[in-house]
């Protein structure tokens, strides 16, 4: 996500505040959450009864603390809205609905734990993958039970779950929250994210980044490489490594699942290490060389790229063979990995 133009570095030491929206840091005479996108001037009732249009995040600051109102969700118009305000139209990213009991954990007027924790979950997301993750936007459901919470990507319901105040109920959701938004970290890196982390690479590696897009790849092309990457839980931190490695072989093809498979052998190492256990050993399955040769001669071109036609039958064998092989050897590895040998200049 593309930050607002009037946020500065985190080293400067202009005031800022929590967004009444996502609670991240904002400045405090900021127009639009960098974070989680909520416009101050298009803000919901009744905060825009009270800061009249055009106010700044210290407005709403001053506004929400300063009555006992309940703050209606963001995007819902009050009774007597005489217009839709672009809030309404808004889709969010991410979005945890929660019941009444769950909602006082996310209540910004008491410890806000919640909202602390689930700042944490983003934090460790790109510190891990390299991704900055949208905010999490907490709001009451009042149809939802009281212990139950539900997760939305992009308005869509992907996940939900219930637990008790008190019974280790902060761990429950984030740890919750975190493992579905890895799961659709893919879905969720957009054009926008991804110009983000361009403008990171070049201030490292400005010619790689001036090489490659978009002079040899459009940003559309190098954002589906990343997503390969991000939906098969390969980090991009390493973006540097991940550009040359693109740089290198877009002369020669520009299809997005060829690319990926240049920059997962740039990345080898790395993802290798993922594995490995504490004494260095990385204990994996080999695809025999029939397996192979046949996925190999199954592979097909058309206008999309590479696709893989296997017929049912030989596919359903292979299925089942490592099935019955991660059966046997489920005590050795808690993530099993599938290796096969190099042909072609394909791992």
């Amino acid at each position: 996500m593309t930050p607002d133009p009037s946020a500065a570095p985190p080293s400067d030491d202009r005031p800022r505040i929590p967004c009444f929206a996502c609670a991240e840091l904002v400045l405090a005479d900021a127009k639009k959450c960098r974070w989680c996108g909520e416009w101050y001037a298009a803000l919901p009732e009744p905060y825009a009864r009270l800061v009249g249009p055009g106010g700044t995040a210290a407005d709403i600051a001053d506004a929400k603390y300063a009555t006992d109102d309940e703050p209606e969700p963001p995007g819902v118009a009050s009774e007597g809205a005489d217009e839709i305000s672009q809030a309404m139209l808004r889709i969010d990213a991410i979005a945890l609905e929660v019941g009444s009991d769950l909602a006082q954990l996310a209540d910004t007027s008491g410890d806000g734990e919640l909202l602390d924790r689930l700042k944490h979950v983003r934090r460790g997301i790109a510190m891990e993958f390299g991704v900055i993750a949208p905010g999490v936007r907490v709001r009451p459901h009042p149809e939802l039970a009281p212990t139950a919470y539900v997760i939305r990507i992009k308005g869509d319901l992907v996940d939900k779950g219930e637990v008790a105040v008190g019974a280790d109920a902060l761990d429950v959701v984030s740890t919750h929250v975190n493992e579905v938004v890895q799961q659709h970290l893919a879905d969720l890196l957009t054009r926008e994210e991804v110009a983000e982390l361009l403008n990171l690479a070049r201030q490292d590696t400005p010619m790689v980044v001036q090489e490659l897009v978009p002079n040899m790849l459009a940003l559309g092309q190098l954002r589906q490489v990343l997503q390969n990457l991000v939906r098969e839980q390969v980090p991009i931190k390493d973006l540097s490594t991940i550009l040359n490695a693109l740089a290198d072989n877009a002369v020669y093809t520009k299809d997005p699942h060829a690319l990926t498979e240049h920059a997962r052998q740039a990345l080898g190492r790395k993802i290798c290490a993922r594995y490995q256990s504490p004494d260095g050993l990385l204990r994996a399955f080999m695809l025999s060389p029939d397996a192979e040769r046949a996925i190999q001669n199954a592979i097909q071109l058309n206008e999309t790229g590479q696709v893989l036609m296997l017929d049912p039958a030989t596919s359903q064998a292979i299925r089942n063979n490592i099935a019955e092989a991660l059966l046997q050897n489920r005590d050795l590895m808690d993530d099993p990995v599938l290796s096969c040998r190099r042909r072609s200049g394909v791992t």
